[in-house]
């Protein structure tokens, strides 16, 4: 793994639309945990057609690459055979504290898991810090499930702090890159795409 601190949550895409959406209030009572749910039922193949598109949409701010129509026909053959997404949800008083949220995308090689926490606590009676995690594993056909990606970002309320920290597997994006798309130039490019891909939210 190779990690690192970035000053700013704004940084790293996976964090911004994430961290500027978990604004969420606080009270004292206790924590009520609700179930793991499955949402949006029956949107299997609106997120399936979202993240073709996504993967088009990368196609095109990338046509100067070297060898873009082999690329291109190699990012065709990945057609997603699956999408579920599901939520769980730490609250008080019917107001959320914290948010999990899990994305799971099936491709005839590879499953991706994009895992995303997203939390609010009080640093004081006027600020809130607000919280975003992202864990990007893979599952190759017939191995265990590893990391991809882990990263985590804070930022207050009053923006007093806004930092991010993330750990990226380079040698298996470099192994991904290979398997899925051996006529990139890069395994950079590889990991841009995965994390372009939409992730969903809300219901």
């Amino acid at each position: 793994f190779a990690c690192g601190k970035l000053g700013s949550a704004m940084a790293h895409p996976a964090g911004v639309a994430s961290l500027e959406a978990t604004g969420y209030d606080h009270c004292q009572s206790g924590p009520r945990e609700v179930p793991s749910s499955a949402l949006c039922d029956g949107c299997e193949e609106e997120i399936m057609a979202e993240v073709q598109e996504a993967m088009l949409r990368w196609l095109a701010e990338n046509k100067r690459l070297e060898d873009y129509r082999l690329v291109e026909r190699e990012i065709q053959r990945l057609e997603l055979s699956s999408a579920t997404l599901t939520e769980r949800t730490l609250s008080t008083q019917e107001i959320p504290l914290e948010r999990h949220m899990e994305q799971k995308l099936t491709f005839p090689q590879i499953r991706c898991r994009f895992s995303m926490r997203s939390a609010t606590s009080p640093i004081d009676q006027s600020v809130d810090l607000h919280s975003f995690h992202l864990l990007l594993t893979v599952q190759i056909r017939g191995e265990a499930e590893v990391a991809l990606v882990d990263f985590t970002g804070h930022r207050s309320s009053d923006l007093g702090r806004d930092e991010a920290m993330h750990c990226v597997d380079h040698e298996l994006v470099r192994r991904l890159q290979q398997m899925l798309l051996p006529s990139l130039p890069s395994p950079v490019l590889l990991l841009d795409l995965l994390l372009s891909l939409p992730r969903r939210t809300s219901p």
